[in-house]
């Protein structure tokens, strides 16, 4: 008797959880901010209004997670991708990720690095007909509701 009552507290208190159950939706015209785990790289997708924005894509390595986390997000397109700089943490996985969505825009501080994986992302940027900017501090850009302001870079840099 003891047992079927153990076991029925238990069943009980395990009722109202859920292994997969989702955080509850935000609504659409509000500014949704997403940290993808990408290991000690960077990934930060932004969502207002139907309008997106990815800030980096991780390493190489990560670009099929980044790729499998927009497309759960039902992301089929993106208006901005953006590179903070071409080191592979940060541009290693934007070439997969302009393998799969199509980019409005796409901003990055240079046009120019010597390394095999911003090489792959300028291609995959080229083959969209995209050339990628470099946008000026204090530029301004709609995201839905929410407002895009960049902050830098304020001048030139070795590295």
């Amino acid at each position: 008797m003891k047992r079927v009552l153990t076991l029925l507290l238990l069943l009980f208190l395990l009722a109202g959880c859920s292994l997969t159950q989702q955080p509850a939706a935000l609504p659409e015209d509000e500014l949704q901010v997403y940290f993808l785990d990408v290991g000690q790289a960077d990934c930060i997708f932004l969502t207002c209004g139907g309008e997106s924005m990815l800030i980096d894509g991780g390493n190489v390595a990560d670009s099929q997670l980044v790729v499998s986390r927009l497309k759960q997000r039902g992301v089929e397109q993106l208006d901005y991708v953006v590179n903070t700089h071409a080191h592979e943490d940060h541009v290693g996985g934007l070439a997969g990720v302009l393998a799969a969505f199509e980019a409005e825009e796409i901003w990055c501080p240079v046009t120019e690095y010597d390394s095999q994986c911003f090489e792959d992302f300028l291609s995959y940027a080229e083959a969209q007909g995209r050339t990628p900017v470099c946008p000026a501090p204090e530029t301004t850009v709609p995201l839905g509701d929410a407002e895009i302001t960049v902050l830098g870079p304020l001048g030139d840099y070795a590295e």
